[in-house]
């Protein structure tokens, strides 16, 4: 798998062809034939007047070109070089598994043999290292120069994170992370289609989230969950955990802008509900919830009533 120059290899082919049993023709002459002749067998590939074994997977070409390039590269530059033409998910897809491949930055990868730190995400990163400076806060231009140096994170991501997420609180130039027993300020749940409330019956007073079952929910894929509806059920930012339904457990996690649980899928499958059909999750607080397919009536919503998305932003009023 060793790297050979060009002239290396053309001088190691003329050599073969002038070796006294044929009858060839003086080498300057042959050079250019014997590029050629190396440029066209498939099992070598040319990056800058380099000559790579290029044989194996996607993922074995990657780690060739990558310690070739003596740095990390580009996700789409490093898939680019090892299949020029589109697509190139496949290759991505490769490298992104392949133990001697590390993430080192939210679009860099580099060999895991390197003096680099593994990435994860940028939100990871902050909350560890607001917690590593061994203070409550730290000042934010700190923290933004800290990670572009350590991962060529964009400042201006973490500013957004800064203002937008809620695991972050903005204290003048100070940014720390929010206490678990802090509120956070989000709209109220109302009835609006997607937030019900039961009126009756052993959930009344309690909030529901109805979903309809679907292909995602089926073969096990998490679901969002609006925040206020998160936060109702016991759910804190920044945190992780699992809600419990009597035996039946279910993993939560707030670690993005907004809360969500794990797999349905056996939940759904034990209560007979199948895809298209209509279900709730309600919330019993204190992280405990139960999953029913009755859906409560909507109530009727007074003029000037805010309805609200599925994170609870307001997108209009009632008329």
């Amino acid at each position: 798998d060793g790297l050979l120059t060009e002239d290396e290899l053309v001088s190691a082919v003329v050599e073969v062809l002038s070796d006294g049993r044929h009858s060839v023709d003086p080498l300057p002459s042959r050079e250019p034939t014997a590029k050629q002749l190396i440029t066209a067998y498939p099992g070598i590939k040319w990056i800058d007047g380099k000559a790579l074994r290029w044989n194996g997977t996607y993922a074995d070409k990657s780690v060739r070109v990558l310690a070739l390039h003596g740095r990390p590269m580009d996700r789409n530059e490093l898939a680019e070089a090892v299949k020029p033409e589109e697509p190139r998910r496949s290759v991505i897809t490769q490298f992104q598994a392949d133990e001697r491949v590390r993430r080192v930055g939210p679009k860099s990868y580099g060999l895991a043999s390197w003096d680099f730190e593994q990435y994860s995400d940028i939100v990871s990163h902050m909350r560890e290292t607001i917690e590593g400076s061994k203070r409550t806060s730290m000042l934010l231009l700190d923290l933004k120069t800290d990670l572009y140096e350590r991962f060529g994170i964009n400042p201006t991501s973490i500013n957004m994170h800064a203002t937008s997420h809620p695991l972050f609180v903005l204290e003048g130039q100070k940014i720390r992370l929010r206490r678990a027993d802090e509120p956070l300020d989000l709209p109220p749940l109302v009835d609006n289609g997607r937030t019900l409330m039961f009126r009756e019956g052993p959930f009344s007073g309690k909030w529901a989230l109805k979903l309809q079952a679907n292909d995602d929910h089926l073969r096990g894929s998490g679901t969002p969950l609006p925040s206020n509806f998160g936060w109702d059920l016991g759910c804190r930012p920044g945190q992780t955990g699992e809600l419990s339904w009597g035996e039946t457990k279910l993993y939560w996690g707030w670690t993005q802008q907004t809360p969500s649980i794990g797999s349905l899928r056996s939940t759904l499958k034990e209560h007979g509900i199948n895809k298209g059909d209509p279900f709730c999750i309600v919330s019993l607080g204190k992280q405990k919830f139960a999953i029913v397919a009755e859906v409560p009536a909507v109530q009727s919503k007074a003029a000037g009533s805010a309805n609200y998305d599925e994170h609870g932003n307001v997108i209009g009023v009632a008329r």
